[in-house]
């Protein structure tokens, strides 16, 4: 048996289990794994992906941990980087420069999590670009 499936022009594969999937699709049915495709965004399943009022929910948790509790670098562990959350809390966010490093990179939007993907603020509406 062969593992290669046909996608259409209008579909994608889900990253969790493979599933074949609409690319407007905000989750798969399959699995019920959220899709992050901006495509998803513009037909208005921003709710699911996290998205309120244009800003992403993960992206809001971030700039709020890092604002008040980065020095101990609970953004870092939030954003799954363990091994520099525990640098983080055990020299104060690098002595506060680390921290205010990482502040500004959660603004500008150059900040990344665990896997390499940025954390950023989504548009306020769907006719604006990315």
């Amino acid at each position: 048996m062969s593992d290669v499936k046909t996608v259409g022009p209008d579909e994608t594969v889900c990253e969790s289990c493979g599933a074949v999937i609409k690319k407007a699709a905000a989750q798969c049915p399959k699995c019920g794994v959220a899709t992050m495709s901006w495509d998803a965004v513009k037909h208005g399943y921003s709710k699911v992906l996290g998205v309120q009022n244009g800003i992403d929910k993960k992206w809001l948790t971030t700039l709020l941990l890092a604002l008040f509790l980065g020095w101990l670098g609970i953004h870092r562990f939030y954003v799954g980087k363990i091994g520099t959350g525990i640098l983080w809390f055990l020299t104060l966010g690098l002595s506060a420069i680390g921290w205010i490093i990482d502040i500004i990179f959660i603004l500008t939007g150059q900040f990344k999590d665990k896997k390499g993907n940025y954390i950023k603020r989504h548009p306020q509406s769907a006719g604006d670009k990315v």
